[in-house]
């Protein structure tokens, strides 16, 4: 199996090449240059591993939520070349992408994967390590604010939980110790590669792959774990 995977969602851009388990990738954080540099890192990926678009058997990105203009361009980006080389894509959460980057930090816990939304939000959902799919998704994917989200966790039980990604760093405070943090995840290219071959099953055509944004569906902060 030969999988290319796109991730764009936040100031990083990264690509990786997915061949029978084993992973090349490049990554660099780039802040409004995705547009300029994603295709010509793709170009070089493929040079190094000596191999080509065509032997690609899916194209796996990361679906959002993030960056409007980066998760756009990710969906865009893999649709266009799966259309062109008549292949699957495999759309993967940027959220899913980070829990499973963290998972070594709590392999028998919950994860709490977290991305800043700007105007003083978070992206945020729950996930369980699982050796079937990667991660599993315990709480879907919302939208609120870090005091809405203390709200919320003070009330749940989801424990021991570990809360990675950039999104919780970037409005907790210093007092805030009552859960573990492994905030240096993020979203890359790696996760999105390796997420997608565990989710083999979830390829879709290229014209039914279409991005998340989260933002246009916030739901009330729930009062209890959900199953």
């Amino acid at each position: 199996m030969q999988l290319l995977a796109i991730e764009t969602s936040s100031d990083a851009c990264s690509v990786a090449l997915y061949q029978n388990g084993a992973i090349l990738a490049r990554e660099a954080i780039i802040p409004q240059q995705h547009s300029q540099q994603l295709l010509p890192m793709v170009t070089v990926l493929l040079a190094e591993a000596e191999s080509s678009l065509t032997a690609c058997d899916a194209i796996a990105f990361g679906r959002g939520p993030g960056s409007f203009t980066g998760v756009r361009m990710a969906a865009g980006v893999a649709q266009g070349l799966a259309f062109g080389l008549d292949i699957p894509v495999i759309p993967v959460s940027t959220l899913a992408a980070i829990a499973w980057a963290a998972r070594t930090s709590n392999p028998e816990g919950y994860l709490l994967a977290t991305l800043d939304a700007r105007m003083q939000q978070l992206y945020w959902a729950v996930y369980q390590v699982s050796a079937v799919t990667g991660v599993q998704e315990v709480q879907g994917e919302h939208l609120h604010s870090y005091y809405e989200l203390v709200k919320f966790l003070t009330a749940s039980d989801f424990k021991p939980l570990v809360i990675c990604g950039p999104g919780w760093s970037a409005y907790a405070h210093q007092e805030e110790t009552r859960w573990h943090c492994a905030t240096q995840a993020l979203p890359s290219a790696c996760s999105i590669a390796e997420l997608a071959a565990l989710n083999w099953h979830a390829r879709l055509n290229p014209a039914d792959a279409l991005p998340s944004y989260v933002r246009d569906n916030v739901a009330v902060v729930p009062t209890k774990k959900m199953a």
